[in-house]
């Protein structure tokens, strides 16, 4: 059985060695969405932690930037009510937990956090295991954004 990311990469070109490779290494659909933020942070360094020890030939790299552009591309799924602004002042559609739970954070909020973090602690690894669960994320983001600093009892 293929996952979807291993679909996604087959249908830009993308080796199926490779695919399958990444889907191993436990890479998503969404977590490859927010592999950089624009097309010119694939640099070398990005190339060997996407793939480590592996050699990508300049095809191999242009079709997983032309997958990684394609996930860019594609259409949210969110609130289907025309008007952007109501969406900012109503609790997300797309949220998968209860209301008592703080909004669900959009990817860019979630890129922009990781972004900020890598650049302040720049010898810290952020993985998909040490990254922080959706949740953490977003309760901590609104305590942040409303100065509201208490704890936060987390298992």
């Amino acid at each position: 059985m293929t996952s979807n990311l291993e679909a996604h990469l087959a249908s830009c070109g993308v080796d199926p060695t490779f695919a399958n490779q990444l889907v191993c290494d436990g890479w998503s659909m969404e977590a490859f969405s927010m592999l950089v933020n624009d097309r010119a942070e694939f640099t070398d360094e990005v190339w060997e932690q996407l793939m480590p020890g592996t050699s990508l030939s300049l095809l191999q790299k242009s079709s997983l930037k032309h997958a990684w552009q394609q996930l860019q591309d594609a259409p949210r799924p969110g609130p289907s009510s025309g008007d952007p602004s109501n969406s900012s002042s109503s609790p997300s559609v797309e949220s998968s937990w209860s209301e008592a739970f703080a909004p669900k954070l959009s990817p860019n909020a979630v890129a922009a956090l990781k972004k900020q973090y890598l650049q302040d602690y720049p010898g810290e690894v952020l993985s998909h295991e040490t990254l922080p669960s959706s949740r953490l994320l977003a309760l901590a983001h609104l305590q942040h954004q409303r100065s509201e600093h208490k704890w936060i009892p987390w298992k």
